[in-house]
């Protein structure tokens, strides 16, 4: 859980630093793709879309409505006309929080 807090404030220190929103989102999606590598070495394979991803993730037994709040934040902000605010940055950083707790569960628990 220490992990899942870092990472959820510094998505609220680059808001409160003036950050724009979607790139909070994008940021978050970063970083739970930096520790899935870290702490379960799985990647995302660079042919494979963000919801392929999520779908490859949730058959392993992720936590499935983390993971789809996120994905779908990632995919407004990056690839649609879609804007973010608060609210959308506060889902992005709890779904990366939960996702963050899940792989540091696992790993502790093995």
């Amino acid at each position: 859980p220490e992990a899942s807090s870092q990472a959820a404030q510094a998505a609220l220190d680059e808001l409160d630093a003036g950050g724009d929103f979607g790139q909070v989102i994008i940021r978050c999606y970063a970083r739970m793709s930096q520790v899935l590598q870290q702490e379960r070495g799985l990647e995302r394979e660079k042919a494979m879309t963000p919801a392929e991803f999520e779908r490859k993730l949730g058959r392993m037994g992720f936590p499935g409505k983390p993971l789809a709040v996120l994905t779908r934040l990632f995919e407004r902000v990056r690839y649609g006309a879609g804007e973010a605010g608060e609210a959308e940055v506060q889902q992005a950083v709890e779904s990366l929080g939960a996702i963050v707790a899940f792989c540091q569960e696992g790993k502790a628990g093995a």
